[in-house]
């Protein structure tokens, strides 16, 4: 037990005066980061496309909502009947709910297909010209790696390596 002991000091000793070493010898690469989703946010083609599918999502969720409202108001009345109704007819009127229910579910998975689909390609274009930015940014700055902040995980990054105000100024300034 004291060897294991011995050993593992002798380790965590080798380990902490041994890291800032191997830190110090490492090559430095010029990194840099970004956040799409506030730079798409924050320019004025992203702001109209955020807009027009905010518009989209009401009118879908406004079907959703009616539909909703008309499969709880079945329900209710299905509820009411089920105990006075015979087998045969409470067997026709469950199977009525499921395919409503059916119905409802399909329309909902669908909505959120085709929103996903208008939200890439609203902004499919802009995120294009983004990245071309990105590009021009990291040379013009000489940097190895840009990171997306949200795709990468990026968990900290210093203020200095944040290239995302400039993203969207110069976007501004060329679209």
């Amino acid at each position: 037990m004291k060897t294991i002991l011995l050993s593992c000091l002798a380790l965590a000793a080798v380990t902490l005066t041994a890291g800032p070493l191997l830190a110090q010898d490492a090559p430095s690469v010029p990194i840099g980061v970004v956040d799409i989703q506030r730079a798409i946010r924050g320019v004025e083609d992203g702001q109209q496309a955020i807009q027009n599918l905010e518009r989209q999502l009401q009118q879908r969720q406004n079907l959703l909502d009616q539909s909703e409202s008309e499969l709880r108001q079945f329900t209710q009345q299905l509820e009411q009947d089920l105990v006075m109704l015979d087998t045969e007819t409470r067997r026709q009127r469950l199977a009525e709910y499921q395919e409503r229910l059916e119905a409802y579910q399909n329309l909902y998975l669908t909505h959120q297909r085709e929103l996903l689909q208008l939200e890439q390609e609203a902004t499919r274009e802009i995120v294009g010209r983004m990245v071309d930015l990105v590009a021009q940014i990291a040379a013009d700055r000489n940097l190895a790696v840009v990171l997306e902040r949200t795709q990468s995980s990026v968990v900290f990054a210093a203020t200095q390596l944040d290239l995302t105000d400039e993203l969207i100024s110069r976007y501004e300034q060329q679209y």
